[in-house]
Order: structure tokens, then sequence, then C-alpha cells
């Protein structure tokens, strides 16, 4: 009996003592082989496994079962890695290798190593571009007509990526490769940004492992807000000299090294969206002061510059001119003294971000060499639409100030010279500096003339690309991209995916180009950005520039030959009659094909309050903490509303300061907060605030503090008031209402964002216990006459 005891259908006490000792042991023992089994026991074999992965035989014995093991897909040997890299409102003269005197040696250096197309085309705007690389659809077929800021209620403007597609990095997935997303996404609807989702349209579960991103239009780059690890809301931490380009460069290779240390054989697909160069224009001192006195002579002596070395380069034909600037932008020369200073300055911030840019993408590019992956590493790096012109034709120190009735006097702009692009400024350039970025092209994004949708587009494959540093004309729209990456990686995309029937892509692979700079591409493809629209059909352009509000039977439609000129200098719809009736109708067909009907130029502002609307405006809030910060979409919308905020606290002895809660950043917010032991309510709208502080010291204890905010003439008119219980303590009447907050979102207990006040440093959190915040809103809708004051006070038209 002993014997058997010790051997047990023929295995040793040491084998049974493997399995209590739990499966790590095992999976330890495994690459050596089952070390623990005695001669007995390496005479049995193993039941080979149930050929191409069937159903396992189950038998009532071991040893007459077949297994069959769950496998993961397996890309073919040697398949290459992908690297996609997207720029924010980069114009197409804004690199070093097309054009610009802006240093960009990485981007240069990576066009020497590969393809510069100058025929790549985009829609004219973020959300609609990014949706289309990541479907191959054309943007009203991937449900993004528009912005991914709310749902219009048409199928091709539901601001939310379509579930009719399979994302490239759906396919990617499920073919084997590691998937990677880092920075801007912008592509499910504001309305699911929260915490709480819902997450459908969330990076990580649309193909993406693993995702540290952002949602919205942009980021503050020194204090970036609603950060996410995946479906996680996370805080970066905030050292001295925090920077997000270095921030979202780092976590990128440190997916990269995490991915190849653990699968060192799996390829990786890794898409880096930097949020640069959109608006806030910020980058430290020393990247501006890089460009000190560069700009002085002004836009019309860069523009002109940028076009003779894109003459000389090869990128645009020697014929070509240049156009006028855009409607409302003055010669340089007509400008005083001081917007001439300041405009400059502005410049030299946006130089400086893109040469910062530039910096990051080099580490990346830099760190993949160094990890032996570059040779058969994919790169296609593009912008995703022309330079913006949401600065105005002035410019701005903040641009929310400019966006919702505030403009920024130039004068006031020029006190802040010395900070500009610093912490304290929410910048953006004059349009004459779009039109330099756009150089040779008419307008700017939003716009489809050609300065809204032509941008680069960079091409590096050192082993699947033998051209170096050439260029190519063929044209590119951005939905060719998708099946580019299917055919380079030779992978198929399936018609169907996990039980949805997919779309046809509506892109064609350019493939061929890498080698053949001869090999044909699409000719044909429509554009239409808020009732802004063109045709393409071979050398042929027709487009028209609508005016917000307009009849769209008014509209004026424009005729180029691009084989003439390619930058639609000489509108030939006169004489072509016919030609203008043609592509009109081919336009017509492929907006009925694609869902471009309804055509819709509301304004942002409009489109937001009349959604809010639509979904009802919640009118009463409690928050208790300890609690993630909300996201901006999602954050209690008081401003612009008569409110109420009453928060409970015991203020502790020696222990009673901080903030209570805080919305948005000095640029565009409000917060509540104890200083010195006093209640204080500050709004900013940078260079402006208002504070209410109350003059007595608050008591210890159990308290409830309030502060009430009643408009008088929505939106911009009213006063707030400070109470301890029923008592009012102060009270103010505001020169003009804050109406929005920036990306920071809501934060209670503490300031999470770029402080609202300057009153305090850091997050300045609550000494004391917060016990819970509760908000009343009066949310009664907006009247025709205040929706009429709130749009005729917007500095932004376009």
């Amino acid at each position: 009996m002993a014997g058997k005891d010790k051997k047990r259908g023929g295995l040793d006490r040491r084998s049974l003592l493997i399995g209590a000792a739990g499966g790590a042991a095992v999976a330890g023992a495994a690459g050596a082989g089952f070390v623990a089994l005695d001669r007995t026991a390496r005479k049995m074999r193993t039941p080979e496994a149930v050929e191409g992965g069937g159903p396992a035989q189950i038998a009532q014995s071991f040893a007459d079962s077949r297994p069959s093991y769950e496998t993961q897909p397996d890309p073919s040997k040697g398949a290459p890695n992908l690297v996609v890299i997207v720029l924010d409102d980069v114009g197409f003269a804004d690199l070093g290798c097309y054009g610009s005197e802006i240093a960009t040696p990485n981007m240069d250096k990576l066009a020497a190593r590969g393809l510069r197309y100058t025929n790549f085309r985009t829609t004219a705007m973020c959300s609609p571009t990014r949706a289309s690389l990541m479907t191959g659809l054309n943007h009203h077929s991937a449900g993004m007509g528009w912005l991914a800021d709310l749902d219009a209620g048409y199928p091709g403007y539901r601001g939310d990526m379509t579930l009719d597609a399979a994302t490239m990095a759906e396919v990617l997935q499920d073919k084997g490769w590691a998937t990677l997303h880092v920075g801007k996404w912008h592509v499910n609807v504001a309305h699911s940004n929260g915490a709480a989702g819902p997450y459908y349209n969330w990076p990580t579960s649309r193909g993406f492992d693993r995702a540290y991103w952002f949602q919205g239009h942009s980021t503050d780059y020194y204090h970036p807000s609603e950060m996410l690890e995946g479906r996680a809301p996370i805080e970066p931490v905030k050292e001295e000299g925090y920077y997000v380009l270095d921030d979202l460069t780092t976590r990128a290779i440190t997916y990269l090294h995490t991915q190849k240390t653990l699968e060192p054989e799996r390829p990786f697909f890794l898409q880096v969206a930097y949020p640069a160069a959109h608006s806030p224009l910020q980058t430290p001192a020393e990247d501006r002061d890089a460009y000190k006195g560069k700009y002085d002579v002004g836009w019309d002596v860069i523009r002109a510059a940028r076009l003779k070395r894109q003459r000389e380069m090869g990128v645009v034909p020697e014929t070509t001119e240049l156009p006028p600037l855009a409607p409302g932008v003055s010669a340089w020369d007509s400008l005083s003294a001081e917007e001439k200073r300041i405009y400059s300055r502005y410049m030299e911030v946006y130089a400086g971000l893109i040469t910062r840019l530039d910096r990051s993408i080099g580490t990346l590019l830099d760190e993949i060499e160094a990890m032996g992956e570059s040779e058969n590493t994919l790169v296609m790096l593009i912008s995703d639409n022309g330079g913006s012109a949401e600065g105005t034709q002035t410019g701005t120190p903040n641009v929310f100030a400019a966006a919702l009735g505030r403009p920024v006097p130039v004068a006031d702009a020029a006190r802040l010279y010395d900070v500009m692009g610093g912490d304290e400024t929410f910048p953006h350039y004059p349009i004459g500096w779009a039109c330099t970025s756009n150089t040779p092209f008419k307008l700017y994004k939003q716009y489809t003339h050609l300065g809204g949708v032509a941008d680069p587009f960079i091409v590096s494959w050192p082993k699947g690309i033998a051209a170096k540093g050439e260029i190519r004309d063929r044209f590119v729209h951005v939905i060719d991209l998708y099946p580019t990456v299917m055919e380079a990686l030779k992978v198929d995309r399936p018609d169907s995916y996990r039980g949805r029937t997919l779309k046809p892509l509506e892109g064609a692979s350019i493939a061929a180009t890498f080698g053949d700079p001869k090999a044909p591409t699409r000719t044909e493809q429509y554009f239409e950005l808020g009732g802004q629209r063109a045709y393409m059909d071979g050398n042929w352009r027709l487009v028209t520039r609508h005016e917000r509000g307009s009849d769209y039977a008014d509209d004026t439609w424009e005729l180029y030959d691009l084989s003439r000129e390619v930058n639609e200098m000489t509108d030939l719809a006169a004489e072509n009659p016919d030609k203008v009736k043609e592509l009109l109708g081919k336009w017509n067909a492929a907006a009925n094909r694609y869902n471009v009907f309804p055509l819709d130029d509301r304004n942002l502002v409009v489109k937001l309050g009349q959604d809010r609307q639509r979904r009802g405006q919640r009118n009463q809030w409690i928050l208790k903490p300890p609690m993630d910060r909300i996201a901006t979409h999602v954050a209690p919308q008081v401003l612009g509303f008569s409110h109420e905020f009453a928060v409970d606290v015991v203020r502790k002895p020696g222990a009673g300061d901080g903030v209570l809660f805080a919305a948005g950043s000095r640029h565009a917010g409000y917060v509540l907060f104890i200083h010195e032991g006093r209640l204080v309510y500050e709004q900013n709208m940078a260079p402006w605030g208002d504070r209410i502080e109350s003059t007595e010291v608050l008591p210890e204890g159990k308290l409830r503090l309030r502060y009430v905010q009643t408009m008088t003439s929505r939106p911009f008119e009213g006063g707030g008031a400070l109470y301890l219980g029923d008592r009012k303590l102060a009270e103010k009447t505001y020169e003009h209402c804050v109406l929005t907050m920036s990306y920071d979102g809501f934060s209670l207990g503490a300031d999470l964002g770029n402080r609202v006040s300057t009153l305090y440093e850091g997050t300045n959190p609550f000494q004391g216990e917060l016990i819970q915040v509760e908000i009343k809103i009066d949310s009664e809708p907006y009247g025709p006459l205040e929706a009429k004051r709130l749009i005729d006070a917007i500095a932004i038209k376009i």
C-alpha cells in the first residue's frame, strides 16, 4: 500500500506536489519539460491535438481524448510594424520639408528616408478626418460629418464613429498585432465622455489593446485635463517642467518597451495623435524665443519665402503664384507697430510649438530605431486639416475669449507679450498666419478650398519602400490610407466584424505609388463641411464658399483647372457652364450616396445649446467626495443660467482653507474656495476676472456655504452673492458673466486643472471635511432674443 501511495497512476509524490504548489510552478518549469515526471510518466504520450483548431474530442479517459487548444492570431513571420502619427491643425507649408522656415529636422529626416505626397487631402476638420482615417470611409459615411460634440439626428451627423465599420485597429488586433493609441481621440460623441461612459466608442472598445488618451478638441499643454488610461480617469504627475507632448511620447515609448519585452516577435500598431498645433498655442519660453524676431518681417514676406522654397523643392510647380490673403486680413505693412509686435509674437509661439512637436516625434522614432524595429516599421504622418483661422483677424491670448463674445483688444494682449505661450495664456495666432501655414493655397481649416484640406503626408518604410526623399504628386485622400495599410501589411479586411455587417471601404490603396510615382490613384472625391462644398474630378475642381445663414442656392460655384494652377487661382466657371453643371451633379450624387444631407451651417455654440435643450438640462446635482474629476461635456452646466451652489463642510481648527469645487481654469472657469479663512468665489476668462470675497473670517465647525448667481439679462449680464447659511456675506454685479469653462472639467475638493485663481498655488485641496455640494440650476431654455444676443456676440464667424 505504501508503494501505491507513493506512485499513484505512475506519478510519484513529487509530481503530486507540483499540483499542490500551484500553476505558477508548472509554468516556470514548462520550458524545460515536465521534469517532475518519473520514467513511467515519460512513457505516457500526450494525446495529439485536434487538427485545425476544431472542437475537442472528449472520451471518458484523458488518454482516449483529443484536446483542442485556444490559439492567438499570429501575423506572418516578418510582418511589419505600423506607426501612424496624426498632427493637429498643422498646415501644408508648416514643415521644413514642405517649404517652411520652421525647424523640423526629425520630420524632414522621415521624409528623406521615404516619400512626401503633395496632393494629399483631408476633410477640413479634426473629428471627420480621424474617423475617415480609422474606418476607410468618407466622414459622413462614418457618422462624422462634423465634430464629435453632438448627435444632430441624421445618419451623416451622429458625431459618433459608426459601428458599421471595423477600425484599422480592430482588424489588426484580430490579425495578431499589438494595438496601442496615445493622444487625442475625438470620435466619440461628447455626452459619452464621462467616466461612466458609455464606452462603446472609446479606444479600447474600438480595437486598441491599450490607450493613454483624451477625448475632446485639445488640452492644456501644461495641465492636461481629462486624461484616461483605458477607461480609467487619471491625473498626470505634474512635475516641474511637465509638458504634454513629452508625456505622450514617453507613454508611447513605454507601451512599445513593455510590448516588445513580453512579446518580442509580435508586430505592433501604434497610433500617436498629438494635440499640436491645435490651440492653445502653448510652448516653453526657450522654444518660443528660439524664433525671436524671425517673424517681424510679417506674413507677406514669410508666405513668399515659403513659396520660393516649395518651388525649389518641387513641392509645387515653378509657375505657382501666391493667392491673395484671405478676406479681412490686412497687408502686413498696413498694421500698426503694436499690432506687428504682438502678431509676430503669436507666430514665434506657433513656430516654437511646431519645433517642440518635431522633437517629440524624433524622440519616438529614434527609440524605435534603437529597438531595432525601424527597418520594418511603416510610418505614416499626416495632419488632420489646414492651419486654423480660429484666432480671428487679431489673434488672441485666450481662444475662449475670442470664441465666446469677449475678444481681447490688441493693447490688452500686448501686455501679455512676455508670457505669451506660457500657462498664463491660451493663445491662437491671427488669420494672416493661417494663410501662411497653408501656403500656397486659399483659406484654411473648416473650408473646402484647398487651404482647408491640403495637408502634409509623409510615408517611410525602409524595408518596403526603396525610394528615398522622393515626391509623389498623385491624388490621395485620407480614406485611401486604410486600404493602403491593409495591402502593405497583407491583411484582408473582413466583410463582417463580430456580428456586424460592414460598409464597404470607400477609399482605394495607393501602395503602388510607393514604388511607382506614375501609378494611378483615384481621381474623384467630394468634399463638404458645414455647408462648404467641393468636388474634384481629375484636374477639375468645383468649390464654393458658403456664408453661414445664407441660402445654399445663392452660393457661387468656382471652377478651377489644377493642371494649369494647383492652387485655385483662375476661376473658369463662367467659361465652362456645362462642366460646372456636370460636377455639381456629381457632387449631389455623392452627397446622396454618402449621407451628406441635410447641409448644416449652424455655429458650434448654437448647435451645443440646441442639443442640450433637446437632451434636457439637468437642474439638480448632489456631489459627494471622493470622486473623479467630471469631464467638461458632462459636468454641471451652470454658466449662462441662474444657479446656486450649497456646500456642507466642517472647518477644523487650523485646517479650514482650500478649494471646495473648481470648474475649468483661469482661461475659462470658476471656483469657490476658502482663503485665509474667508469665503471667495472667482470667475475668470483671462485676462479678465471677477472675484467676490467675504470680509469676515468664517467660524470653525459644521457650516453651510452658498454661492448664488442671478442672471438679469442672459447670457452675459448678472451678479453673484456669497452666503453663510442664509446670511449674505458679499455680492457683486459682473461686468461680463463667464459663459463656458475650459477643457479642465469639474473637480471636487481641489482644483485639478490649470488653477482658476492666482490666490493659491497648485491644486489647493480643502483641508477640512467636505460633506457634499448641492447644485440647483434654473435651466429655462433661451428665448429667441437671448439666443440672438449670444450669436451676435460670438467673434469667430467661420
